[in-house]
């Protein structure tokens, strides 16, 4: 009976050691495993400490890309303003371009840039202020008939554009710029140049 009872009794104190032993083990590791997620996601999803917590270091910054960017987006703002001017439309204008076997009649659209809508309005609105700044440009234009600007291959819109802002400039008229929307040229050959007759063959005279 004894010895039975010592066969029972040994199992059943191996496994409440085993158990016990289970108890204190078991519960560490569980731990240890839910403390290692808590380190690797300190950080919420998508944010820079993710990289932190990780041992990542944060992507270089290069200085002239950023520089680059800001000058963009000061230029883009800037842009708007520089197109806002008011402009004066004077018009289409002819001028001919005398060459020594052509003549270039030059055809320009002119708009004149002005400091303020209102003064725009109010030439619009005066018909004799708006024929004296159009004679002027066509004075202005004539003159430069002359030169390099015009008399040479191609029009020199640039320079030509400020010979003319130069010459409204002097006589008062309050004009910003001067430009040319559109603009092209056609050469005619000249009439008024005489051209060579065939004389009519002489008989040859014989003795």
């Amino acid at each position: 009976m004894k010895s039975m009872i010592l066969m029972i009794s040994v199992p059943l104190a191996c496994l409440v050691g085993g158990y016990g032993a289970g108890m204190f083990l078991v519960p560490t590791e569980t731990l240890v495993a839910s403390a290692e997620p808590t380190t690797l996601t300190d950080a919420a999803p998508g944010r820079p400490g993710d990289h932190e917590a990780l041992g990542i270091p944060p992507a270089p910054v290069d200085p002239e890309a950023s520089a680059h960017a800001e000058e963009t987006s000061k230029a883009d703002h800037a842009e708007p303003e520089a197109e806002a001017k008011p402009l004066l439309e004077i018009g289409r204008l002819t001028v001919p371009v005398l060459k020594p076997r052509s003549i270039t009649y030059v055809v320009a659209d002119i708009a004149l840039a002005m400091p303020e809508a209102a003064l725009v309005a109010k030439v619009e609105e005066t018909p004799e202020t708006m024929l004296r700044m159009r004679d002027a440009v066509l004075a202005s234009l004539t003159e430069a008939a002359t030169t390099p600007a015009m008399a040479g291959p191609a029009i020199d819109t640039e320079a030509l554009s400020k010979r003319v802002l130069a010459d409204l400039k002097a006589i008062g008229m309050p004009v910003e710029e001067v430009l040319f929307p559109n603009m092209f040229k056609q050469d005619v050959a000249r009439q008024d140049i005489p051209r060579a007759e065939t004389l009519p063959a002489t008989a040859q005279v014989t003795h």
